[in-house]
């Protein structure tokens, strides 16, 4: 089962970077999680895909390997080795199996080194080191107490907007959800009437001399945390403080729940953070390690926190409450902190240090894991990590991420994990937070107001890295409340708090998180449970293709996601049952991934208690129209609509493409090559990311590639098979706006046949000939196959010609020079001689003589390169075997060698020269 565990992923890793969901339309995103490996029935070779690999997406000269159990850091250092890699560390995970970090000899031989490792029976998994970068919007970032700032309150910051501040920075006005329930009018006058603690001059809060307040009194969950209150005083609260608040409702004997935040470290020298961090467990963990634990913080100069992102998101789940001091955590002291700082010098993370820095958490019985960062690619081994803690008790809590977009993102969208978007103090989506099905819940991330590093430690800041930490923090009262909840329940407790009922992807998914219902359902759950009254999915319908089917998705899976209501029924999240009406046209498994199997409709139903929700699964085959190269495309692009307009220059004319629904059938020979540029229009560069994908003649996906916003994407594909080829591009937009994106697509055949290995040949007598190697793009053609070879002037010395022609599918015609050098002889004996040397040389036999020898040349230095001292002579006559070199130095010692020529047409042939011999003059 190892073997094909191994193999399957390796069919993952070519979907890794898969810029999905595509379709516009009520198509759904690709999910994958380890647990869905299980049958051998979908196992196929697959290469491992690093065409997508570049400095902005992963460490483009190391590559990660996942070995099985059992295998030594010898055998694992001996397999890099002989894959043309070295072994830097190598870390054993709490499932047994091992993590290698391996660096490349030749950053050019990636793919080559991966393809080695991955042909090994003990590697589970080989791919990148991807790289993440926290979700933190420093567009909206304002700080208290730094030079310069004003240090202005979230009330303030928002206000500016409102009333015309920089354009560039105003956050467009967003329709709240139809279902939210208005505030009263006196609570909406009460909320613009709110006024800041006064400040001083530096911008910081002085908490001891703020006008009308003194430190006794100074509440320290105050309007600069907004997101304490109640939707009915602040509609984008989620209801933690006041008299009748989540916090009203905790038991005196709540448990301790250990939370792990990895991150950028913290503070641990912050007065807020008095009793709060297991500062024995806390470490550093960026250039991952063999000791399976990381490196112990320095204690007592606040080097542990150099960003200060770390301690913003700490302060948010658990600063300490009800000390009359800073701000209060969601956890209101329910927390216990390991923090682990992930983030190299650069300020980003790897996929290595992130899935150790997991993997140590759960093996120090974190329950919760915050992980406040991420990056729009799909990564394994990122996943594999999550689901194994989720197997083990642990629930990790991801921001969504700030690109605006629905494409997935890693790890916020993995299956086992909680994605979280944000929304301001309106309760309006953030115009940034991406969206889409495999988001979750929204929770606050707009001017969010918490700890932070430096003299005046506070600050505001906003991401949905701020939203994610709002998350764990709820998810700990609810555990501190109820400590036996599993990780499903906990998901089902959280999904089920705004009270909505329903999902929208592209708003709040299942709602703004309410930590008062939430912390309501879940002491009920310990008295008396409510049976379920209802089942909520994350769509109702999506678009998908099967394996065989030369399409967009290659093997497709949907993951479908529930909520069942009411909050207090959450201790049945974890019994449903998934069902298909036709396992002919689409499969479900137990943990509600849906696989296509062909072309047709069938409906998934998830039932729990005789509640029922379903979700129509449509299979369809591409639609594909020919398509000769070179061609070129204009297109626009409708974010509701997503279609081009593609005009050709053969006679295909013009017509309509939805986006990855259907695409070209390009009829390439093996070897040729086409370069791929997908330029969105200047204006709208910061709302288009380009991406392509090319399926070969046996349906496999072979090329898939995404760029980024703001730039052009550029790519090139060899075939490696004659056949048709599918192409398929997307320009997916970012944000909510419904207008056209123009984009172009220009696509060219730069295909070039190359001939090498021609070289200097040595007369025989007979014609001599070549050994070849003709490429067409990175394919080796087969001579008398794919083409045909002929000489001119090749038996005799003098110049000779090969010229190789193209057969059958190809069209080439390339030719080369080359010489066909006269036979070489070699020195018999050397003699001394004052200031002299006699040479005496091989006598060239009769045959030899017909050759046409011109004659001989000789050599002496004193240097076995020929560069001091040096004397040539030359001798003309085929005949002559004898010849004294004059005029050299006396008593020294002299290398001497010896060669033929033949004149041409004016031109001397030369042959090899001898083995040099030593003589010593007088």
């Amino acid at each position: 089962m190892k073997r094909v565990y191994r193999l399957v992923s390796l069919i993952l890793i070519a979907f890794m970077m898969m810029p999905a969901p595509f379709a516009a339309q009520a198509a759904g995103t690709v999910s994958f999680a380890a647990d869905e490996i299980v049958s051998e029935s979908a196992v196929t070779s697959a290469p491992v895909d690093l065409s997508d690999v570049n400095e902005d997406t992963a460490a483009t000269d190391e590559l990660l390997v996942l070995v099985e159990s059992g295998t030594t850091k010898r055998e694992t250092s001996k397999i890099a080795d002989e894959s043309g890699a070295s072994l830097e560390n190598i870390s054993e995970l709490n499932d047994g199996s091992k993590l290698a970090r391996v660096s490349l000899d030749d950053p050019e031989d990636m793919q080559e080194v991966a393809d080695n490792l991955a042909s090994e029976d003990c590697v589970v998994v080989v791919q990148p080191n991807y790289l993440y970068s926290a979700y933190e919007d420093d567009a909206v970032t304002a700080a208290a107490g730094e030079d310069g700032d004003d240090g202005e309150t979230p009330a303030e910051a928002e206000e500016e907007q409102e009333n015309g501040g920089d354009p560039a920075e105003t956050v467009p006005e967003q329709p709240a959800e139809a279902d939210a329930e208005e505030p009263e009018e006196a609570a909406v006058q009460a909320e613009e009437a709110e006024e800041p603690p006064a400040s001083d001059e530096d911008g910081g809060y002085d908490l001891e001399n703020a006008e009308g307040e003194s430190s006794e009194d100074f509440n320290d969950y105050a309007s600069q945390q907004w997101y304490l209150k109640s939707p009915a005083e602040t509609i984008g609260g989620m209801d933690v403080a006041g008299e009748t608040g989540a916090w009203s409702l905790l038991s005196q004997d709540g448990k301790k729940i250990r939370v792990a935040v990895i991150d950028s470290g913290v503070d641990l020298d912050h007065k807020d953070f008095e009793g709060v961090i297991l500062t024995g467990l806390c470490g550093t963990y960026n250039y991952g390690g063999d000791s399976g634990r990381p490196q112990s913080f320095t204690y007592g100069d606040k080097s542990n926190d150099d960003d200060g992102h770390g301690t913003h998101v700490c302060g948010i789940i658990a600063a300490k409450a009800g000390d009359a001091y800073g701000i209060s955590g969601i956890a209101y002291n329910r927390a216990e902190l390991i923090v682990i700082d992930a983030m190299l010098p650069n300020g980003k993370y790897t996929t290595q240090d992130i899935v150790l820095s997991i993997n140590y958490a759960v093996k120090n019985n974190a329950k919760l894991i915050n992980l406040s960062l991420g990056g729009l690619y799909r990564d394994f081994l990122m996943e594999k990590a999550i689901n194994d803690a989720y197997d083990e008790g642990a629930l990790c809590i991801c921001a969504s991420g700030n690109e605006g977009s629905s494409l997935p993102q890693s790890p916020g969208d993995t299956a086992c994990a909680v994605s979280v978007m944000s929304h301001d103090r309106k309760g309006i989506k953030a115009d940034d937070s991406n969206h889409g099905f495999e988001k979750d819940v929204s929770a606050p991330g707009e001017m969010i107001y918490s700890t932070y590093i430096g003299d005046k430690p506070w600050k505001t800041v906003s991401g949905t890295s701020m939203a994610a930490p709002m998350v764990t923090g709820l998810a700990v009262l609810l555990l501190s409340e109820n400590e036996k909840l599993s990780p499903r329940q906990l998901k089902n407790l959280i999904y089920t708090s705004s009270g909505s009922g329903t999902f929208n992807g592209s708003t709040d998914a299942f709602g703004r998180i309410n930590a008062k219902t939430a912390l309501e359902n879940a002491k009920r759950l310990k008295t008396e449970a409510a049976e379920p009254k209802n089942i909520v999915l994350n769509r109702d319908s999506a678009s998908m293709y099967p394996e065989e089917s030369v399409s967009m998705y290659s093997g497709e899976t949907v993951n479908l996601e529930y909520a069942i209501y009411p909050g207090a029924a959450s201790e049945h999240a974890g019994s449903v049952t998934f069902e298909s009406s036709d396992e002919d046209v689409a499969t479900v498994d137990k943990n509600g991934r849906v696989s296509a199997m062909a072309p047709g409709e069938a409906v998934i139903s998830v039932s729990c208690k005789g509640r029922t929700a379903e979700c129509v699964i449509s299979v369809a085959a591409a639609e594909n129209e020919k398509a000769v190269l070179p061609f070129s495309i204009e297109g626009k692009l409708s974010p509701s609509d997503p279609k081009v307009i593609i005009t050709t220059r053969t006679t295909n004319g013009s017509r309509t493409w939805e986006s990855y629904t259907d695409g070209y059938e390009l009829e390439l020979v093996r070897g040729q090559t086409i370069g791929i540029s997908i330029d969105p229009s200047k204006k709208d560069r910061s709302t288009i990311i380009p991406a392509v994908r090319i399926t070969d003649p046996e349906g496999k996906v072979k090329m898939l590639k995404r760029g980024k916003s703001k730039t052009t994407l550029e790519a090139s594909f060899d075939a490696e098979m004659k056949g048709t080829y599918l192409l398929q591009v997307l320009g997916e937009t970012m944000g909510g706006a419904d207008e056209e994106k123009p984009y172009r697509l220009d696509i060219e055949d730069i295909s070039e046949a190359s001939l090498s290995g021609v070289a200097n040949k040595t007369y025989t007598g007979s014609a001599v000939k070549q050994t070849l190697t003709v490429k067409y793009g990175k394919a080796v053609l087969a001579d008398g196959t794919d083409y045909k070879v002929t000489y001119k002037s090749n038996k005799n010395v003098g110049t000779a010609t090969v010229t190789v022609t193209g057969t059958g599918d190809y069209g080439f015609s390339l030719s080369q020079t080359f010489r066909v050098l006269p036979k070489g002889t070699k020195i018999s004996k050397l003699s001394r001689a004052k200031k002299a040397a006699g040479v005496r040389w091989k006598k060239q036999t009769a045959r030899m003589s017909s050759s046409r020898i011109t004659g001989y040349q000789i050599q002496a230095a004193t240097d076995t390169d020929f560069t001091k001292d040096k004397k040539t002579v030359t001798v003309s006559g085929y005949k002559k075997t004898y010849k004294k070199i004059k005029g050299l130095k006396a008593k020294k010692k002299y290398y001497v060698r010896v060669r033929t020529y033949k004149t041409v047409n004016g031109t001397k042939y030369y042959s090899a020269w001898s083995k040099a011999r030593t003589v010593k003059t007088r």
